[in-house]
């Protein structure tokens, strides 16, 4: 009897390592999630804006300054105009062609 009550201790001790070992682990994931991917991402996302925010202040001052580099005003676009044209259709011909080759297996 003493060695089953022996057994159902140990066991209980081991599940209850097991349960704070988790415990454990859990939070230190937690830890590093919170304290370097968190940060890390947070970075990233004000770098990005950054570049963004530069990029576009940047294209409305080029925007706002009129002239080129050269003192040459910037070519406005024209719109296009195009012809509409009716389809050309291709008829088929018919072509006679002779057997050049043939397997002998006729």
């Amino acid at each position: 009897m003493k060695k089953n009550l022996a057994a159902e201790t140990l066991s209980a001790r081991i599940r209850f390592e097991k349960k704070r070992i988790k415990k454990l682990s859990f939070r230190l994931k937690v830890k590093v999630f919170l304290t370097v991917v968190l940060p890390g991402l947070a970075a990233l996302l004000a770098l990005q804006t950054a570049k963004t925010f530069l990029r576009i202040s940047l294209r409305e001052s080029a925007a706002a300054a009129g002239p080129n580099a050269d003192g040459q005003e910037t070519v406005q676009p024209l719109p296009v105009q195009s012809e509409i044209s009716p389809p050309n259709f291709i008829t088929p011909k018919l072509v006679k062609s002779k057997i050049i080759w043939r397997s002998g297996h006729d």
